[in-house]
C-alpha cells in the first residue's frame, strides 16, 4: 500500500511531484503606532511604504514566512529597510516605540495594544498568506 507523508506549511511552495492543497488563506496587514506618520490614514497605498523600516524576525527562525513577506514587499516595488529584532525584544513594543512597521497576519494582529493600528491589505490576492497541505505517497 505505501506510506503517505503529509506536511503543513505556510508561504509560497513550488515542489515538483508533490500534490498541494490550499487549506487556509490569511490576509496580511501592517501594524504601526498610531503616532506613526501614516498612522492616521484610513488606507495606505503600497507606494507610501517605500521609505519605511520593517521589523522582521531573523530569517533563520522562519525562512518561509520571512521570504513570503519580503516577496510581498518586493512585488509591490519596495526594497525594504529591515530592522531584525533581537531574541529578547517584543515586536509589539518595537512597533510602539517607533522602531518600524510590522507586517503580520489578521490573526496575529488581534494582540495589538490600544496605541497600535492595524491596516489589512485589501488590494491584492498576493497580499495573503497561504497555508498549504503537502502530501505524497512513498
Amino acid at each position: 500500500m505505501g506510506k503517505l507523508e503529509v506536511a503543513f506549511v505556510e508561504g509560497r511552495i513550488n515542489l515538483d511531484g508533490v500534490q498541494t492543497q490550499l487549506i487556509h488563506r490569511e490576509d496580511f496587514g501592517m501594524l504601526m503606532s498610531k503616532t506613526h506618520r501614516l498612522g492616521k490614514k484610513k488606507l495606505i497605498p503600497f507606494a507610501d511604504l517605500h521609505d519605511e523600516t520593517f521589523i522582521f524576525q531573523p530569517r533563520r527562525y522562519n525562512p518561509q514566512f520571512y521570504d513570503s513577506f519580503l516577496a510581498l514587499l518586493r512585488d509591490g516595488g519596495i526594497e525594504p529597510k529591515l530592522f531584525h529584532k533581537k531574541p529578547n525584544r517584543q515586536c509589539l513594543l518595537l512597533v510602539s516605540s517607533g522602531a518600524g512597521i510590522l507586517l503580520t497576519t489578521r490573526t496575529l494582529s488581534k494582540f495589538a495594544t490600544k496605541d497600535l493600528r492595524i491596516y489589512l491589505s485589501t488590494t491584492s490576492s498576493s497580499a495573503a498568506g497561504n497555508f498549504i497541505c503537502l502530501a505524497r505517497w512513498v
